[in-house]
């Protein structure tokens, strides 16, 4: 699992870490983090991912709710049980099935 952000340095991130997964012949997928925060950068990694033939498990909007959690030292699951814990839930079905 490549978990990405839509930054210039995370999309090189992600690219680094695919090239390794591949050396090592280690299946991937992608889950874009704050995918909101970015539209365009987002769209390169989708194009980038669709082009690799990578999954793209899920996309997590940024949400507030996830730093009350930390702080709160508990999984967003544990704290809120909001849009955002079922696209996590329904991410870990997607995820789930593939292994």
């Amino acid at each position: 699992m490549i978990v990405t952000e839509p930054t210039l340095s995370a999309i090189n991130d992600l690219k680094r870490i695919y090239h390794v997964a591949c050396h090592f012949k280690i299946p991937s997928l992608v889950c874009i983090n704050k995918y909101d925060i970015n539209i365009q950068n987002s769209n390169k990694i989708e194009e980038y991912c669709m082009k690799k033939d990578i999954p793209i498990v899920g996309k997590i909007k940024y949400d507030t709710e996830m730093t009350k959690a930390m702080v709160k030292e508990k999984t967003i699951i544990e704290y809120s049980n909001d849009k955002l814990s079922d696209e996590i839930r329904d991410m870990w079905i997607k995820i789930s099935e593939r292994i």
